[in-house]
């Protein structure tokens, strides 16, 4: 279920649906989130699309490193942006986002 406009307080009620997976947006907190769908859902998110289509590469490389060490105890999370990407979108950003994430999986 893809709802990058949710908050905490729906996520009981997004269950009901019995989606296998959950991709939510940045108002959400994952880890919390991961830990009430359980192993049985994925979670997926939620680094913001702002970041990414306007910030820099080095806040975009911060950002996914600090929410993949907050979710490194969620087997069931996927990073991923809140949202889907717009096409100016920078290259260096998802650069960054996977060098992130490749530095990260090498060090586990």
């Amino acid at each position: 279920m893809h709802n990058p406009l949710a908050e905490e307080a729906q996520l009981a009620q997004l269950q009901m649906s019995g989606a296998a997976a959950y991709w939510l947006g940045s108002r959400v907190n994952l880890a919390k989130a991961a830990r009430q769908v359980g192993e049985d859902g994925l979670v997926i998110g939620n680094l913001p699309v702002d970041l990414l289509t306007g910030g820099s590469s080095e806040e975009v490389f911060r950002a996914a490193q600090d929410l993949l060490i907050a979710m490194r105890d969620c087997p069931n999370f996927i990073l991923a942006p809140e949202d889907d990407l717009p096409p100016h979108t920078p290259l260096a950003n998802l650069q960054a986002l996977m060098e992130a994430l490749n530095q990260f999986n090498s060090a586990a």
